[in-house]
Order: structure tokens, then sequence, then C-alpha cells
């Protein structure tokens, strides 16, 4: 309860996903709304197809639909790939 999810398949199968939820982070976020971007994966094949971009704007699509006013992520320190992204 609480949590959304988005996929994406191609040819069959699951490609990648986007799970969006409650705010977890250690961080205040004050009286705003806010909700937290808990994973966003595609397997390595799907990378660099727009796909990471289209299941980000669900992210913020959601959040705001949701009446949420932030969304929050935390993304790993040795993931450049993923820091440039977002």
């Amino acid at each position: 309860p609480g949590t959304r999810h988005r996929l994406a398949c191609a040819d069959g199968g699951l490609i990648g996903f986007a799970k969006l939820g409650a705010l977890k982070l250690p961080i205040d976020a004050g009286p705003r709304a806010a909700w937290e971007l808990h994973r966003l994966y595609l397997i390595e094949a799907a990378k660099g197809a727009g796909i990471a971009d289209a299941l980000m704007d669900w992210a913020e699509q959601t959040t705001r639909a949701l009446g949420g006013a932030d969304l929050y992520l935390g993304v790993y320190q040795g993931n450049g790939r993923a820091q440039r992204f977002y």
C-alpha cells in the first residue's frame, strides 16, 4: 500500500521499472508533501534508449497527481551514470 510501480517491457519481457512511495530518506522534507523514487532500474541493453526518461517523467507526473510537491531520491556514490542522469 502507498507505493506505485511502472514497468517497462519489450519483446514480451521486463526491461526496467520504477518504484515510487513514501519518503524514507533520512531528511526533513518540511511541511511540503514529499514522495521518494525508491528505484529506477533498466537492463543494460535498454540504457540510452529514452526509457529512463519516460520512467522519470512518470514518477514526476504521478507525484504531482498524488498531491506531492517534492520528489526525492538517493543515488549510490559510485554510480556516475545515474548521477549524471538525475
